[in-house]
């Protein structure tokens, strides 16, 4: 597996649905798309061929069947954390699962949030992703 649900130790913050995350960036990303009427899943498994990958949030388009894939980057500074993302990263485009901005792929779309370099994060841009999710505007 090339991301495993390791450090379980490490969710340790709480969503307002009580779900158990690893960082705070993820609570609020978890809130908002809460806040938003957006179904998700919590790193749910995702297998193609004999390999699993678990993304952040998984979350279905209900009206169009959309499967979207949402990765929250937080610690690309961490030159060990950004080789298991680039790893991930190349594992999803491989495998059909492309940037939302390119339209996505034939296995599901990849929306990608990053932390900025000082630790801080945008609930703007968030939204803005969310409603590219629900076919609103596009993220620039």
């Amino acid at each position: 597996e090339i991301d495993n649900r390791f450090l379980e130790e490490n969710l340790i913050h709480v969503t307002e649905k009580g779900e158990l995350v690893r960082s705070k960036s993820e609570v609020i990303v978890a809130n908002l798309m809460n806040a938003h009427d957006v179904n998700y899943k919590y790193e749910e498994k995702l297998t193609i061929g004999d390999i699993s990958v678990y993304p952040d949030f998984t979350v279905e388009n209900a009206n169009t069947g959309e499967i979207y894939y949402w990765e929250h980057c937080g610690m690309l500074k961490d030159s060990s954390y950004k080789a298991r993302w680039e790893a991930k990263r190349k594992w999803y485009l491989e495998n059909g699962i492309k940037p939302i901005e390119e339209g996505g792929g034939d296995n599901g779309a990849l929306l990608i949030s990053e932390d900025t370099p000082q630790g801080g994060i945008s609930s703007e841009k968030i939204v803005k992703m969310i409603n590219q999710i629900k076919g609103g505007e596009k993220v620039r």
